[in-house]
């Protein structure tokens, strides 16, 4: 379901409706889990009058796309079989349920007078950059046009973006502080009708109020590497667990490799020469597992990793060589051995931690179906209570030490969605105190609108981004026109410096890698780090996915880093090295406005443009097994390019553009990157750094001796 920032919308009657699942054998329990809450597994209980053979809910649901599954017996989660499926992009299967209100039921026409009330929506308007910014929400293909009233003036609304559910019309007008009145004008048939905040015909107006969000601006300048701590580099054979797994084996959910600080240490160099400008750590505080979501104590480093002081030491010299330090916050769950989970374990009833957890008997049993709450049920991590003023208090203690005592500069918090949101709410000011550029990012897979509106995180892991990538580009099974609109849709649900703030991700430690989902296909994995640095938001990369390491599911994908790769003969790091350099060296890339457009679905080609002061960089897309010929039309695009000198900057090729249709080929699989920017470039770093970029795939006399003499 859409959501617009801030929403003022119509009020929105909810659909009641019955999930029946009628079970074969009986069952014992039967709970409905979906996006309507979290996928909680025990949130929602169903009911059954015929001994657990047929169970049925009653669920009023707000207008917009569900998807649920049916938990059976708290262990088996399945489809509905009477109901419709998608995939989610990870790997899941999930059944799919439709609220649509009463005025949905016929065609929509702009023609026909008549306007779907309940799908209008408004927002407060956003100011960025001296800008104001409003959108409208209206029903798919129900208008002839939409415009803003301010004050008497009006002004022509665009359509920017477009969900199943809805159209979205923005407009952007220069914004002077002064709070003016403001309504919007809807034309249809021939009629105009205004809409306020009275609705549909009300003569009432707006204020122009903003939101004013403030995100901090190095990190949508400073590309991500993700780094899995026990998998990246094996920099000291003392800190090696007893069972220490060579470095090559297979990866399963319990092995350790021995990866640690020392070993990202002997690899900054690498790090640097590829362009990073934020090192995001999986998990690093001590625990008992190799992925460290079960964190035993946060105050102290995992030992196999290294010690407090080496972090310490390693933090600051990343900052040194112009790289920032995110870390991951496990906030939601501990471990059982964690200190307060074992007091609670030893004195039950009578321990001082007793509502720090959430238990639901006593004596505490660490087993299958515990008798507490659990992270999906895992015994092994028992949720902690953030509404318990103590536990508040720790964590924020946690946040303090580390930001205090390393250089640390952002923070991941892990499931996100699961936490009580009052939690954040009061955390981003207490982080914010202690760092006003400190970068707050949380992991949250779909629409985060109601964590990113200002009082909570400035970004999210944009596996939305990851979906339509993966959809379009690997899978073949979104066409180019749903493609841009998946990004259009998502770019125009937040405020546009949260927009450029996203985490946009293609592999992770959660999903398959990317270039594995395609096949195998390095050609379709280039386009899609292409897109992924052109396009809006802040591009990640998961460590090995620029040298094309392949993975599946968990444990698959965190497998140890292969150097042997990394030289200079391997064309994905050669790629990755142009669109590294192409980013850093540009402003439009990192903070210009954003739109994709489709050109022919049957091509499978598109355009993205990227616009900030009167430049414009142009992406021109194909992802088709075959050489195809885009018109490019300067004066029609969403962002107009002005006539000129402009180089593709992964080819070197040079095109003369005019005002009139240019017919640019473009390879298969591939993408043309057109900007006025010359080969050679100097940019500033996320810290403030001089660094000198090179011409695209022209490694430097140091790059060269670190690509050729990485430590195999």
């Amino acid at each position: 379901m859409f959501h617009l920032l801030g929403l003022l919308a119509a009020p929105q009657v909810n659909q009641e409706f019955v999930f029946t699942y009628v079970a074969n054998p009986p069952a014992q329990s039967v709970h409905l889990a979906g996006t309507f809450n979290s996928w909680n597994a025990t949130a929602d209980a169903m009911t059954t009058t015929d001994a657990g053979r047929t169970w049925t809910k009653k669920l009023s649901l707000p207008f917009g796309k569900h998807l649920y599954k049916f938990v059976i017996d708290g262990k088996a989660w399945i489809t509905d079989p009477n109901a419709k499926t998608e995939t989610d992009g990870a790997g899941h299967t999930n059944s799919v349920f439709m609220a649509l209100p009463s005025d949905y039921g016929g065609p929509a026409s702009p023609r026909d007078g008549k306007i779907a009330a309940s799908a209008l929506a408004h927002g407060k308007p956003f100011a960025d950059r001296c800008n104001l910014i409003f959108r409208l929400q209206v029903r798919p293909g129900d208008l002839e046009s939409v415009t803003v009233n301010i004050a008497g003036k009006r002004t022509a609304a665009k359509q920017v973006a477009s969900t199943e559910f809805h159209d979205i019309y923005e407009v952007v007008t220069p914004y002077k502080g002064n709070p003016e009145s403001y309504h919007f004008e809807l034309s249809d048939g021939g009629k105009v009708t205004s809409f306020g905040p009275g609705g549909l015909g009300s003569k009432s107006t707006w204020k122009t109020n903003p939101i004013s969000i403030k995100t901090p601006a190095w990190a949508e300048a400073a590309i991500i590497y993700q780094i899995f701590p026990d998998r990246f580099a094996n920099g000291s054979k003392a800190n090696d667990p007893t069972d220490v797994q060579a470095w090559n084996a297979d990866p399963t959910f319990f092995n350790h490799f021995g990866g640690d600080f020392a070993g990202v240490q002997s690899k900054l160099s690498y790090l640097k020469g590829l362009g990073i400008g934020n090192v995001y750590f999986n998990p690093i505080f001590q625990a008992r597992s190799n992925h460290r979501y079960d964190t035993t104590d946060y105050l102290t480093i995992e030992p196999e990793l290294g010690t407090n002081q080496e972090f310490v030491n390693l933090s600051r010299e990343l900052q040194k060589q112009g790289m920032r330090t995110t870390l991951d916050f496990v906030f939601n769950h501990t471990a059982t051995h964690f200190g307060p989970f074992k007091n609670l374990i030893a004195k039950g009833e009578k321990s001082e931690y007793r509502d720090w957890f959430f238990p639901k008997s006593f004596p505490i049993r660490v087993e299958k179906n515990p008798n507490y709450e659990a992270w999906a049920g895992y015994a092994d991590l028992p949720k902690l209570n953030v509404s318990n003023p103590a536990v508040r208090s720790y964590l924020n203690g946690v946040v303090q030490y580390w930001m205090s005592q390393a250089s640390v500069s952002g923070m991941r918090l892990d499931v996100a969605n699961e936490v009580d949101q009052n939690f954040w709410r009061a955390m981003r000011p207490f982080v914010k105190e202690i760092n006003p550029d400190a970068w707050i990012c949380g992991e949250v897979w779909t629409d985060a609108s109601q964590w990113l509106q200002g009082d909570q995180f400035d970004s999210v892991m944009n596996y939305q981004f990851r979906n339509a990538a993966l959809g379009f580009v690997a899978k073949g099974n979104l066409s180019v026109s749903q493609f841009t609109r998946d990004l259009n849709r998502v770019n125009h649900t937040y405020a546009p410096q949260v927009s450029r703030s996203l985490m946009n991700l293609l592999s992770s430690h959660d999903v398959p890698r990317f270039i594995s989902e395609a096949g195998g296909s390095r050609s379709k994995a280039k386009l899609a780090a292409t897109l992924q640095f052109t396009w809006i938001g802040i591009p990640s990369i998961y460590y090995g996915e620029e040298l094309g390491m392949e993975g599946g599911m968990d444990p698959e994908n965190r497998r140890g880093m292969d150097w042997s790769k990394a030289t200079s003969a391997n064309d994905m790091l050669t790629h990755y090295k142009k669109l590294t350099q192409l980013r850093n060296g540009s402003k439009v890339l990192q903070s210009g406005d954003a739109h994709a457009q489709a050109i022919d679905d049957k091509a499978k080609t598109g355009i993205i443009t990227r616009s900030l002061g009167g430049e414009t960089v142009a992406v021109l897309f194909n992802a088709s097994n075959q050489t195809q010929k885009i018109s490019l039309e300067p004066t029609k695009l969403h962002h107009p390019m002005k006539p000129g000198k402009y180089l593709d900057a992964l080819s070197g090729s040079k095109y003369s553009i005019t005002n009139r249709p240019e017919i640019i080929s473009v390879p298969a699989e591939s993408a043309i990157v057109l900007t006025t920017q010359k080969p050679i470039v100097s940019f500033r770093s996320s810290l403030g750094h001089t660094v000198v970029s090179t011409p695209a795939g022209t490694p430097t006399g140091e790059e060269r001796v670190t690509l050729l003499g990485a430590k195999h």
